[in-house]
């Protein structure tokens, strides 16, 4: 328990300071749009779970150039220097085309293509870079699903747009960040890290209404399935409808139900939006970014403690 808590600190440190169908400017497919409970650390090293056809996945990134996403990048978000394409762009490396995020500057990789009701699977490692404010930070990256981009920035110091974030972060990759205006129900256990309410998930619990005013709007993961420095990992994102599930390495780190955003004095259910890769302090590389449509949300990831038919 001491470990992990450690492991903590400088996330806490750092707070405190689509079937897959294409909604906005297109119903086509992606293809043709335009352009523990606090647990140790595991060394389970699984793959995917299932066996699935290949045939069946839709490669969002083509392994040539950006076609298909825009570049998000506000001004005076972390080192300020370079251009654009020196934050996303594309690189060959051992005769092998990969999308190199470089982390100097925050922002995001946004798709041109919203959508709802698939399985998001993104295969990538860490570089060696790192850049103020986080050069002496663990890296840090995330993959943020159900985006709004008409709703303003994620929240302080992450400029991309609001929506659900499956974190890429060493240590704490597969926890859930939630953006600015929504909330999700997620089985869960509040604990206390250094005076301060931390959730964690725990599938026995009855799912909690998150974020908590007094807390931080994350969900600890169950456990850790990265793999070591240097190594490919596999994060896959489950969404149907507003319900959904992170996986990481073929192992889940968590679930959650009833995903919606706060609209006026009401709430919205969100259950579709774009997909967005994020540049945060760390050098990222990756070599897949592909979706597959689903028709339900497998039975292994349902909440089955939810009086909300989950």
């Amino acid at each position: 328990m001491l470990d992990l808590l450690m492991k903590r600190r400088d996330l806490l440190s750092a707070t405190a300071g689509f079937g897959l169908t294409l909604v906005a400017s297109s119903r086509a497919f992606a293809g043709k749009s335009k352009s523990k409970s606090r647990s140790r650390k595991s060394n389970k090293r699984s793959g995917p779970s299932e066996k699935e056809p290949e045939g069946t996945w839709q490669e969002l990134w083509n392994g040539r150039d950006l076609s298909g996403w825009r570049q998000h990048l506000p001004p005076a978000t972390g080192n300020s220097e370079g251009q654009p394409a020196e934050v996303f762009s594309v690189i060959e490396q051992a005769g092998k085309s990969l999308l190199r995020v470089s982390g100097h500057r925050f922002g995001a990789l946004v798709s041109e293509a919203a959508f709802h009701n698939y399985q998001l699977r993104v295969e990538w490692r860490w570089g060696v870079d790192k850049w103020a404010p986080r050069a002496h930070l663990r890296r840090s990256s995330g993959l943020v699903v159900h985006s709004l981009p008409d709703r303003g920035p994620f929240g302080t110091g992450k400029p991309w747009h609001t929506g659900l974030e499956l974190e890429l972060q060493e240590g704490s990759c597969g926890d859930l960040l939630l953006g600015e205006g929504l909330r999700v129900d997620v089985p869960a256990r509040r604990e206390r890290f250094m005076g301060k309410p931390l959730y964690v998930f725990a599938a026995a619990q009855k799912p909690e209404t998150l974020p908590q005013s007094d807390a931080e709007a994350r969900v600890v993961k169950s456990n850790d399935y990265e793999r070591g420095y240097g190594e490919w990992n596999v994060a896959d994102a489950y969404l149907f409808g507003p319900d959904g599930a992170f996986v990481i390495n073929g192992s889940m780190t968590l679930q959650f139900q009833n995903t919606r955003w706060l609209q006026g004095d009401g709430e919205t259910p969100l259950a579709e939006g774009p997909v967005q890769l994020a540049s945060e302090g760390a050098e990222l590389f990756v070599r897949r970014i592909a979706v597959r449509p689903l028709d339900k949300l497998p039975d292994r990831f349902r909440i089955r403690n939810s009086t909300g038919g989950g």
